[in-house]
């Protein structure tokens, strides 16, 4: 499987044309070409042979295998424009000859790679798109010695066309934040302690790499020199700075800002998170929804169709004796003009690709486009507790230990029990004190951690962990998150951490209510702990959950609702696997949600919830706002060319206009 970059492929419906090309080449096993991020991914016996097809379709596009900066430039329609307006005001002043000879100039710049495209979709034998659809309507308003006219379809077609690629273009700049290039080469310390070059998907885990101020940190990494002010917009779209130090972890896609720091790495190239987080954009927009694939298989049959209705209109009033054959032909021609499928096409994917991008700049990852239908469906909120509703930077407000013990002694047994956990309750603590070397270790779902070490086993959880354990613990009625340390099967005492609601948690849930979602907290912490957080959300919650109990309660409200779960924790994968829509909380949640998540919050932001619906409900809304105004137009104008109240004109706003207002109206998802 190999993976190339389309540089110059501004055209959805080119996109379709190179695919569908690929497929039927018999050396082709499979095939996807992700038209807004120009991404191709092959599998062939023969790349040579695809390669080339690539290059017969669409001359102009360049085929690379790293992702590049793309340049879009605008010195061929400057020369089109002038051409076509200096020979209209010849025309005007009656200076016929020179007025020919820039109106033949300003032809033949913009019919170029028109007139390319379509001889090479007729060797491709595709009869019917809109290269063809354009010249053969051109060299009919040729016969018909409307000269102006023949130009005017050439030249405005051409302008549109590179309106709307340049839409396109700068549409990618919204996905940038998650598409950057990463450093190809990177300094990394020998065995000497001196500093190399290395490609980065060469540099294995473990290895220590030098990145300088200004730079991009490419793999993902531990510091282990240095300090300095990290920029993580690139992942998270957070424009303040954070702070890092020495053992902090740090991210691929972020940059330094000052000074230079030392990152020992921990994931390699084609594991790190930019990677990943790329991959699962490219995916995202890959993906087709059900408007999409209709619109699809309708422009399949559309201009065929198109093409026979305009010979009709031409012909069958004629034969009847209705008017001469020109004044007919004329009025085909605005039909054949007007039914220009271009602006269907290329608007209603760029409408998801759009909302794709708005969601990314706001931190929100949506890996699949079809995800926005299934937002569109839900009814029910389900949020996990600890570390989604709540902050999760628990900290400890007592330590309780037996009369026996000293609390010293019960945090170090604690510290020990928690060093190898991710889970947030074990960021509250801190590294050991002193050397355990662990022979094994467990983390049980919802329950807490048991390690084992040479001559002693330490339990460190709720209540639940101690009765498995047939450890008796004594009962606390306290408002906090209480951690039961027990030792060789002897209780010690427990710890007592406080958890504190998120500021945007009580705006969160308002506002999902005003969207008409019932929202419901589910949490494995005991009831009174949930109610002292939650009492100010007015919301139904079910406590001491088990990860099955999550899993059984989605379950069972799937009877009747759609729903869609926020979470964070290992324990709450079973979930976020289940939900209709499963969201992770995307930087700090657990690895295994990311992956079995439909969206990640890549903000430490909760409003991203409520943004995720903001953005669909605008999507959808603009969509069918571009359906009704597209065929609306479209339609009028096919109805005022037959009766002769169109001329071409008109036509030519209903192909071009129609498809920058289309543009323009998908570029509003942008404002929300």
């Amino acid at each position: 499987m190999k993976k190339f970059y389309l540089k110059n492929l501004d055209c959805a419906n080119c996109a379709k044309k190179i695919l569908d090309a690929l497929n039927e080449l018999q050396s082709t096993k499979f095939a996807t070409l992700n038209f807004p991020v120009n991404v191709l991914t092959i599998e062939s016996d023969n790349i040579k042979e695809a390669l080339q097809k690539i290059v017969e379709l669409e001359p102009k596009v360049e085929i690379t295998e790293e992702l590049g900066e793309e340049k879009i430039s605008h010195y061929k329609i400057f020369c089109i424009l002038t051409s076509f307006f200096v020979a209209l005001a010849f025309l005007f002043f009656d200076f016929k000859i020179l007025g020919y000879i820039f109106l033949a100039l300003a032809y033949f710049v913009a019919i170029k790679n028109i007139l390319l495209s379509a001889i090479e979709n007729i060797k491709a034998r595709i009869f019917f798109d809109e290269n063809v659809l354009m010249l053969s309507s051109s060299i009919a308003a040729f016969f018909l010695d409307a000269y102006i006219e023949a130009t005017a379809i050439i030249v405005f077609y051409a302008l549109g066309e590179h309106l709307q690629n340049f839409a396109v273009f700068k549409s990618k700049d919204s996905l940038k934040i998650l598409t950057r290039v990463l450093s190809k080469n990177i300094e990394v310390l020998d065995s000497q302690n001196k500093i190399i070059k290395k490609e980065v998907s060469v540099v294995s885990v473990g290895e220590i790499i030098v990145v300088g101020a200004g730079s991009q940190i490419p793999l993902d990494g531990v510091i282990v020199e240095g300090e300095g002010y990290i920029d993580t917009q690139a992942i998270n779209g957070e424009s303040v700075p954070v702070l890092c130090r020495v053992g902090d972890e740090v991210l691929s896609g972020s940059f330094v800002l000052e000074t230079s720091l030392k990152i020992r790495v921990t994931h390699t190239h084609d594991k790190s998170f930019m990677t990943k987080m790329q991959d699962l954009l490219e995916n995202a927009i890959t993906q087709k929804t059900r408007v999409q694939h209709f619109i699809t298989r309708f422009s399949q049959y559309y201009t065929p169709m198109v093409f026979i209705f305009a010979i009709a209109v031409c012909l069958i009033p004629y034969l009847l004796g209705y008017g001469d054959f020109k004044e007919w032909f004329y009025r085909a021609l605005v039909v054949l003009m007007v039914s220009c499928p271009c602006a269907l096409v290329l608007a209603i994917p760029l409408g998801y690709f759009i909302a794709i991008g708005r969601a990314s700049k706001e931190g929100i990852l949506i890996k699949d486009a079809r995800i926005f239908e299934k937002i569109l469906r839900i009814q029910m909120v389900i949020f996990d507790k600890t570390g989604t509703l709540t902050t999760g930077q628990l900290s400890i407000q007592e330590i309780k230990p037996q009369p026996t013990i000293k609390q010293e002694e019960l945090l170090d047994l604690a510290n020990l029990a928690m060093q190898r956990s991710t889970h947030l309750i074990a960021k509250s603590f801190a590294p050991p004190k002193k050397n355990f070397e662990i022979k094994s270790y467990k983390e049980v779902l919802g329950r807490g951690v048991v390690v084992c070490g040479e001559d002693e086993e330490i339990l460190a959880g709720n209540a639940l962990l101690m009765q498995e354990n047939n450890v008796f613990c004594e009962e606390v009625d306290r408002v906090g998150l209480v951690v039961h340390i027990a030792k060789n099967k002897k209780y010690q005492g427990y710890i007592l951490l406080h958890d504190s609601l998120r500021d945007e948690a009580q705006e969160v849930v308002k506002n999902l209510k005003d969207l008409s979602q019932e929202v419901i907290v589910i949490s494995g912490d005991n009831a009174k702990n949930v109610e002292s957080i939650t009492k100010t959300l007015s919301c139904k919650t079910f406590s001491q959950t088990l990860p099955q109990d999550k899993y059984e309660i989605i379950k069972e409200y799937q009877k009747e609702k759609r729903v869609l779960f926020v979470g964070d924790g290992l324990n709450d994968a079973p979930a976020i696997s289940v939900a209709d829509v499963g969201v992770s909380m995307g930087v700090g949640g657990n690895d295994i949600n990311k992956q079995n998540a439909d969206i990640l919050l890549l903000r430490d932001d909760l409003m991203g919830v409520v943004k995720i619906f903001l953005i669909t409900k605008k999507m959808r809304k603009i969509l069918w706002q571009n359906i009704g105004m597209i065929f609306g137009i479209k339609i009028l104008l096919v109805l005022c060319g037959i009766f002769g109240m169109a001329e071409i004109w008109e036509a030519i706003f209903g192909d071009v206009g129609v498809s920058l207002l289309a543009l323009l109206n998908a570029w509003r998802i942008f404002r929300i």
